[in-house]
């Protein structure tokens, strides 16, 4: 990247009366369900505080030369950090919080941190190798991202991930109000129209289908899917909540299973969706739900790096199969936000020749 040298910087190299030191950012990559961090290493023999981020002394680093060339490749470097309780912590990185975590190296003096920075690199982290207690981590530059295949192929299968802006089914609504305006959805378009909660929280809830003015008190709410309860102008549908809050009941066997308040819920209907934990040692991480039952286990594709605790809060989101007449259709109801092209003729009918008579 561009080595621009402030000029408050650069007067006093010439001078030769200045110390830089190397400072590395680090901004972990967020999943769905979850947040990033920030973290600040340098090689200074003090803290360095700048742009409100904390570069640590302890739990630091030590650079490799990195390697460049006016050539469009890649461009090349590794460093070694060190594990500290204020910093980076082996768990994270054995856990994968780092990966591809973008990476910003630059040169600042410590004694006028106003002067400005010397970018030296910004890239994404590569490989990482570990030892009790440091890591090697590599530093991959910008041009790797020109490597990579960005943009999206034709597929049959839906390319969206459930709950964002362009599947645009709602993860969360509002509890029911009385005398409220409500809006009915659209047919085959969940991103549009109101889905509400009873005040007594359940697994289900209510999609309008129906646009009015809520009645002046609450309704009696349907429990079997698909049956629906007027409410003054109001019509409401029975469905299942598509996220939910709860608790670790106990731990099963290890960080991929335990047991918990998900109860009655249909067997696999968080499968393939996402679990964020919001307190606990897992507090921030989240992973993919590899199968659910309607008894409450919750298996996952990966452990968590901490075996969850009783009382553990989580967040879940339901998965869906990506096909749009099983899951998009017949469960979701929200075909005209799928984002795939399911009668998109297979390699079979490319190579169909006419019959001949």
């Amino acid at each position: 990247m561009p080595k621009t040298i402030p000029a408050a910087i650069q007067t006093d190299l010439d001078s030769g009366q200045v110390t830089l030191a190397t400072c590395i950012k680090i901004v972990t990559v967020a999943c769905p369900s979850g947040s990033s961090s920030t973290y600040g290493l340098t090689e200074w023999q003090e803290n360095i505080e700048y742009d409100s981020v904390t570069y640590r002394t302890l739990g630091g680093f030590t650079q490799s030369e990195v390697q460049s060339s006016a050539q469009n490749n890649v461009d090349n470097s590794e460093f070694t950090g060190y594990f500290h309780t204020t910093g980076i912590d082996f768990d994270d990185v054995r856990h994968g919080v780092f990966d591809n975590a973008e990476v910003t190296v630059f040169q600042i003096n410590p004694e006028s941190i106003s002067d400005g920075i010397i970018n030296e690199e910004k890239g994404n982290l590569g490989q990482v190798s570990l030892s009790d207690v440091a890591f090697t981590a590599e530093v991959r530059g910008l041009f790797q991202r020109l490597q990579q295949t960005i943009g999206e192929l034709i597929s049959k299968p839906c390319r969206a991930t459930f709950g964002d802006s362009r599947c645009k089914y709602p993860t969360s609504g509002d509890t029911w109000q009385a005398s409220t305006s409500y809006t009915a959805s659209e047919t085959y378009d969940a991103g549009v129209g109101d889905f509400v909660y009873p005040t007594t929280t359940t697994r289900f809830w209510y999609r309008c289908i129906q646009s009015g003015t809520s009645g002046g008190t609450q309704p009696t709410w349907p429990t079997v899917i698909g049956d629906t309860v007027a409410d003054g102008g109001c019509i409401w549908k029975c469905e299942y909540r598509s996220a939910a809050a709860t608790i670790v009941l106990s731990p099963i066997t290890d960080g991929r299973t335990f047991n918990t308040g998900l109860t009655l819920w249909p067997d696999n209907h968080f499968q393939g969706g996402t679990l964020t934990f919001s307190s606990g040692q897992n507090v921030g991480f989240c992973g993919e739900i590899k199968s659910s039952t309607s008894a409450g286990v919750i298996t996952m594709q990966k452990a968590f790096p901490f075996v969850p605790n009783i009382v553990d809060a989580f967040t879940v989101v339901a998965g869906c199969n990506k096909d749009i007449s099983d899951d998009c259709l017949d469960r979701w109801n929200n075909t005209k936000n799928f984002r795939g092209e399911p009668y998109t003729p297979g390699q079979d009918k490319v190579n169909q020749t006419p019959k001949v008579k």
